[in-house]
């Protein structure tokens, strides 16, 4: 699915992402929204970026929501935005997580919070809004990448 959506506030007065290859999970839910926030919040909080976030045009989910628990990164949308179709040069790469943080891959960029969608946005997902379900998955995973005895129970899990 590709189509155009324009950013919500104040990067609306120059700026609109075509979003290309959405899968499923990611089509009209908590990874649009929170992306397009992110340039609204970005820019009110760094107005300096106004000019790089102008440039931008296109935006791709990468696959759906997963976990990196290697590197005890909790679940999260993967996304590319850039000036290019084919995301040539250096797109913005954001991971995107149900709680609303927001994460970009350049320095330049804020990492922020943004409000969380709701529990029936998330859907099967609602649990990682939680962050005492993140905290307890970090210190699983952890236990698990050392090699230790772990204990799967957990209330939040359920």
């Amino acid at each position: 699915m590709s189509g155009r959506r324009a950013f919500s506030t104040a990067a609306s007065k120059w700026k609109s992402l075509q979003w290309l290859n959405v899968t499923t999970s990611f089509t009209g839910s908590w990874g649009i929204s929170l992306t397009e926030k992110y340039f609204d919040e970005a820019v009110k909080i760094k107005p300096q970026l106004k000019d790089k976030v102008a440039l931008l045009r296109y935006a791709r989910s990468n696959g759906n929501p997963h976990t990196t628990p290697g590197k005890l990164d909790p679940l999260h949308l993967s996304t590319k935005v850039g000036k290019h179709k084919d995301f040539s040069g250096s797109p913005l790469r954001l991971h995107i997580y149900p709680n609303g943080l927001i994460k970009p891959s350049e320095k330049d960029f804020p990492t922020l919070t943004a409000a969380p969608p709701s529990a029936a946005q998330l859907g099967e997902h609602a649990m990682w809004a939680d962050e005492a379900y993140i905290a307890w998955w970090k210190e699983y995973q952890k236990a698990r990448n050392e090699g230790r005895q772990v204990d799967e129970s957990h209330e939040a899990k359920k």
